[in-house]
């Protein structure tokens, strides 16, 4: 099984008066072909998942399973 393996580290911005939290940048490999971005959205604007990433290193995983 072949996967791609991505690190970054989790910068947030906050968008649509706090009901978005998002990292566009977040692994952005240096020729732009392939990059991860996190969103979240959340209407109590807690956003307690994406939070809790904020500012640590962070592994993400794509595996290709066919």
């Amino acid at each position: 099984m072949e996967k791609i393996v991505i690190e970054g580290i989790v910068k947030l911005e906050s968008e649509d008066g706090g009901l978005c939290l998002v990292d566009y940048d977040f692994s952005e490999e240096s020729d732009g072909t392939f990059f991860v971005r996190l969103f979240s959205w959340d209407d109590t604007k807690e956003h307690s998942t994406i939070r809790m990433m904020e500012g640590k290193r962070v592994r993400v995983t794509v595996e290709i399973v066919e």
